[in-house]
């Protein structure tokens, strides 16, 4: 069971890290169900991560064939496409926030070891193959700009997606007049995923980092989602809670009873709490009225790096004396 205490927040999309840190350490304590799984679906997020391990693990060998991997990369995009038709679409609506939040973390799993793999194609096959085929991408690549902002993983799953039917669009003109190219082709695109690939990590690097990314996230959920009502795509926040969720099962209880001011106890509190988000949002075009929650665990994950380097730091009141 868990203990609730409610608080309310405006949304505030500029917030650093920061200053959340410092909101849910003060006095204000609030309430968030569940702790660091998703509302709906989580079950469907971890049977796709084991489907992307092992499809990761059957590719990492083809990883220095260019042909081969452009094959499995393509093959994989389709297959969360498939994944999300045939599976996610059956228990909760692709539109909604359930499904959009699922997807995101399927998103998040193969970005990750997506990158892997491509920074092992650009290291066994360093040179570049820059031919017509490569030329053709390039011109028609640039026709799908990067998402300003923060780089997220459903940004890379889209983008992996139309510069696949690029790719098609291509090979079928080539086939046309009889001039096929496709390794500088298939070479442009693994590169340009890659470069992808490079941006969602450079946005991901530190748990401080992907908790802004979650909170980028939020917002992008409002953007996509779709009245169930009448349809109109794009809710507007009204408002939110902020929250905090304590275990009280019999360790947790034991930790959160006892008033230690020592940085030992203090993780292990942080190790007890989940944070995250209650949204509340509104269709502009008819009204209706949805709520939604966004877990934060990337949140706690922060708090306690923060309070393990604090652990860590030399006491320099002595020093100071001393000078």
């Amino acid at each position: 069971m868990a203990s609730r205490r409610e608080g309310w927040g405006p949304r505030t999309v500029g917030r650093t890290a920061a200053a959340l840190m410092l909101a849910g350490l003060g006095v204000s304590v609030w309430a968030i169900d569940p702790a660091d799984h998703l509302p709906h679906g989580q079950d469907l997020v971890e049977q796709a991560t084991y489907r992307i391990d092992s499809w990761a693990a059957e590719t990492r060998p083809m990883a220095g064939d260019r042909e081969r991997l452009c094959q499995a990369v393509r093959r994989l995009i389709a297959w969360e496409g498939n994944f999300a038709q045939d599976t996610i679409a059956t228990r909760c609506p692709l539109d909604g926030s359930d499904g959009l939040l699922v997807r995101d973390g399927i998103a998040d799993t193969i970005a990750t070891r997506l990158g892997g793999l491509l920074d092992r194609y650009a290291s066994l096959v360093p040179e570049e193959i820059l031919t017509e085929g490569r030329q053709a991408f390039e011109i028609g690549a640039a026709d799908f700009p990067v998402p300003p902002g923060r780089f997220l993983g459903f940004h890379l799953i889209h983008l992996a997606y139309m510069l696949g039917v690029q790719c098609d669009t291509i090979a079928a003109m080539q086939q046309r007049v009889g001039r096929a190219d496709r390794a500088g082709m298939q070479d442009g695109y693994l590169r340009r995923l890659w470069d992808l690939s490079q941006l969602y990590d450079q946005a991901h690097r530190t748990a401080g980092e992907k908790y802004l990314c979650t909170i980028t996230g939020e917002d992008w959920i409002a953007q996509r989602m779709a009245c169930a009502k009448c349809g109109k795509r794009g809710l507007k926040f009204y408002n939110q809670k902020n929250g905090m969720n304590e275990d009280t099962t019999a360790v947790c209880r034991k930790i959160l009873d006892v008033a230690d001011p020592s940085p030992a106890s203090a993780l292990d509190r942080i190790r007890c709490r989940h944070w995250g988000h209650i949204f509340f949002a509104r269709c502009p075009a008819c009204s209706t009225e949805v709520r939604f929650s966004v877990p934060l665990p990337y949140y706690r994950i922060m708090l306690m790096e923060i309070e393990q380097g604090r652990e860590q730091a030399p006491d320099m009141r002595e020093r100071i004396r001393k000078i």
